[in-house]
């Protein structure tokens, strides 16, 4: 092999370990940062890559949370999201709609309805969820990959699947004990 050619191997890995371990991760914790300077976010809450944000302002995350990568907040109407509470990757959160009740224009007009969204502690919500405006999750719920949450989902429920459907209950014996002595996969859990 050619020197040129040996160093030129050598270069890239040493340039790309760099950009993978140095410049990467300060270029998304800009991004992040930037989007959520008027977030209201509790201690050890983790934000994971880049997502977007809409109106950070109404916008309120708990302590010992963990946000995947590429999220998708639309916060006008406000959301919050409790402690302990862990989302993965490609969740979106819309917190208003376009107005479809417009009696000027249509499909809608340039304003929105607003209503919150919250979302309870120790909430565990999969990949590529989306959750619509008004909706309340309450504490210790499981949101499973893909499901579309269009309303209330109360305590300790899993739901998924097309429909939203219940499909099992936690233990909500357990939940309490673990709640009360605060073991909690936020605050301990492998990152």
């Amino acid at each position: 092999m050619k020197i040129s050619k040996f160093i030129k191997i050598i270069f890239g890995k040493l340039i790309a370990k760099i950009y993978i371990s140095i410049i990467k991760p300060s270029i998304d914790t800009y991004i992040t940062n930037t989007q959520i300077v008027d977030a209201k976010i509790g201690t050890s809450t983790k934000i994971y890559g880049r997502g977007t944000i809409y109106n950070s302002k109404n916008l309120k995350i708990g302590s010992n949370c963990r946000i995947g990568n590429n999220y998708f907040f639309h916060s006008l109407g406000g959301i919050t999201i409790g402690n302990n509470t862990i989302l993965s990757r490609n969740v979106t959160i819309y917190s208003a709609n376009h107005n479809y009740l417009s009696t000027d224009l249509i499909p809608y007009d340039d304003t929105y309805i607003e209503k919150e969204v919250k979302i309870g502690d120790s909430v565990w919500i999969g990949m590529n969820v989306c959750i619509l405006p008004g909706v309340t999750i309450e504490d210790g719920a499981i949101i499973g990959m893909g499901t579309i949450v269009t309303k209330n989902i109360k305590k300790g429920e899993i739901i998924g699947g097309m429909g939203q459907r219940v499909v099992a209950n936690r233990d909500l014996k357990v939940f309490d004990i673990l709640t009360k002595n605060e073991k909690l996969y936020g605050k301990f859990g492998i990152h």
